[in-house]
C-alpha cells in the first residue's frame, strides 16, 4: 500500500522553495487537480480557503502536503504541469534550476 510518508527529500524540497511556491503558485486553478488526484478532499479545500485566499491558503496547503503519502508529491508536480504553473514543477523535480523572469 502506498501510504508511506513523505521522503525527507521531498520535505526539503517543498521547504527549500516555499517562497517561490508562495509567491508563485495559483491556487484557483490547482484546486480541482489536487481534488481529482486524491490529494486533498473539497472538506479540505475549503479548510485552507477558509484562512483567507492567497498566501494563508498557500501556506496551510504546503504544511498539509508534507504531512501527504510520497507519491502525493509527484501527483502535486503533475497538478502544477497540467495548470500550466510547469515551471514551479520544473523547479520541485529539479529539471529547471533557474526561475524564470517575466517582463
Amino acid at each position: 500500500m502506498e501510504h508511506t510518508i513523505m521522503t525527507k527529500e521531498h520535505k526539503d524540497i517543498l521547504d527549500k522553495n516555499r517562497d517561490k511556491l508562495i509567491e508563485n503558485m495559483e491556487m484557483r486553478k490547482l484546486w480541482n487537480c489536487l481534488r481529482s488526484k486524491g490529494i486533498i478532499t473539497k472538506s479540505d479545500e475549503e479548510h485552507f480557503k477558509s484562512s483567507g485566499e492567497g498566501l494563508p491558503a498557500k501556506e496551510k496547503f504546503l504544511d498539509f502536503l508534507t504531512t501527504r503519502p510520497d507519491k502525493d508529491f509527484n501527483e502535486f508536480c503533475k497538478c502544477l504541469t497540467e495548470t500550466e504553473q510547469g515551471h514551479l514543477a520544473k523547479i520541485l523535480q529539479g529539471t529547471e534550476t533557474k526561475f524564470p523572469v517575466y517582463v
